[in-house]
């Protein structure tokens, strides 16, 4: 027996705002497909830290770039990935997201901090790419987690 395939996508300016209002959409979304609690937070913690981490960093002070977040859910996770228009990642890569020691002081915390270790807590096959002058970055998050 198969499951029906569930797909969206969301398109959002590259500010603040639109990021609140597209995690908000995209929660009510599968919140409406029947997904647990637990899931919703876990995907609203990786989807905010990407998105922010977009607004942030990929694009130029003053300029408000486009993101989409495409949606497809498997039989065991929900496949994520996100494109956006901005500037590419340091060295071209998703940071390793190596937690930080807890003796480092505030201010010398490095680049990717807490927020990449938490998305590859939660997330599997985290990847990204340089994909026709903007960004792609794809990741697939368990409907099950062990820790619940």
């Amino acid at each position: 027996m198969t499951s029906p395939t569930h797909f969206f996508e969301v398109t959002l300016e590259g500010k603040p705002s639109a990021v609140r209002e597209g995690l908000a959409h995209i929660r009510a979304e599968l919140a409406a497909l029947g997904e647990t609690e637990n899931f919703l937070g876990r995907l609203e913690t990786v989807l905010a830290e990407v998105l922010n981490n977009i607004v942030e960093h990929a694009f130029k002070p003053g300029t408000n770039g486009e993101i989409t977040i495409h949606l497809r859910k498997g039989r065991h996770n929900w496949h994520i990935r996100v494109d956006d228009t901005g500037n590419c990642m340091p060295n071209t890569a998703v940071p390793n997201g190596d937690l930080p020691s807890l003796e480092t002081d505030f201010y010398n915390l490095p680049e990717g901090g807490f927020g990449w270790a938490l998305v590859k807590m939660l997330a599997n096959q985290v990847r990204y790419v340089r994909h026709e002058g903007g960004n792609r970055l794809e990741f697939l998050l368990p409907l099950a987690w062990d820790a619940e």
